[in-house]
C-alpha cells in the first residue's frame, strides 16, 4: 500500500526536484531578459533620450522597440498617448526624430502602433531615407510624400501615389497625411 521514506531521502529527493526545476527556469529566463536588455539598450532608450532633446515632443508619449522584441528588423513606434494639446504635425515630428536617431539602422518595416496594436507600416528604405536627410530636405517634402511609403499590415499600399498638376497633387497628399494620422491612432480616440 503505502510507501514510506525517511526524513533524509525525502528531503533530498525534494532538494534534488527543486535544484533541477531552479536550473531549468534559470536557463529560459536569461536569453529573455538578455533579448530584452539589448532590446532596451539599444533601440528604447536612444529613442526615448532623443525626443526628450526637443520640448516640442513633451505633447505625446511615444515608445519604440523592435517587433516582438526580438525582431532586429522591424522597428515598431507605438504611441501610447497624447495630451491635449498634441497635434498631427508633433506626432509625425517625432517619427522624423526617430528616423534620425535610427539612421544608421536598417530595416525592412517601421510598424506603427496605437496602445500596442500594430496599424500601419512604413518601408524600411523610406524610413533610413528620412533619418538620413531630415537635416538637408525640407520636412514638408517628407511629410507629404511619408503616406505614398506607407502600407497596412498586409502588405497592400495604404495610401494613393499622386500624379498631376503641383496644387491637386500637394492637396491629396496632405489629404492622405491627415488620413494617416486617423488610421494610426485618431480614429480610436474619438
Amino acid at each position: 500500500m503505502g510507501y514510506i521514506m525517511d526524513d533524509k531521502s525525502l528531503t533530498k529527493n525534494n532538494a534534488d526536484k527543486i535544484k533541477i526545476k531552479l536550473s531549468w527556469k534559470r536557463w529560459f529566463t536569461i536569453p529573455i531578459l538578455l533579448i530584452f536588455l539589448i532590446n532596451v539598450g539599444f533601440t528604447t532608450i536612444p529613442n526615448y533620450l532623443r525626443l526628450k532633446e526637443d520640448p516640442r515632443n513633451n505633447t505625446a508619449t511615444m515608445v519604440t522597440y523592435q517587433r516582438w522584441g526580438v525582431m532586429p528588423n522591424q522597428l515598431v513606434i507605438d504611441l501610447w498617448g497624447l495630451n491635449e494639446t498634441a497635434s498631427k504635425i508633433d506626432v509625425t515630428r517625432m517619427v522624423f526624430h526617430v528616423a534620425e536617431k535610427m539612421k544608421g539602422r536598417n530595416f525592412d518595416w517601421v510598424v506603427l502602433s496605437y496602445r500596442g496594436q500594430s496599424r500601419l507600416k512604413i518601408e524600411g528604405n523610406f524610413f533610413s531615407e528620412i533619418g538620413n536627410s531630415l537635416d538637408q530636405q525640407n520636412p514638408v517634402y517628407l511629410m507629404r510624400t511619408l503616406p505614398s511609403q506607407v502600407y497596412s499590415m498586409d502588405g497592400n499600399p495604404a495610401y494613393e501615389t499622386w500624379s498631376g498638376g503641383l496644387i491637386a497633387v500637394l492637396g491629396q497628399q496632405m489629404d492622405d497625411l491627415n488620413e494617416l494620422h486617423d488610421d494610426w491612432y485618431l480614429d480610436d480616440m474619438k
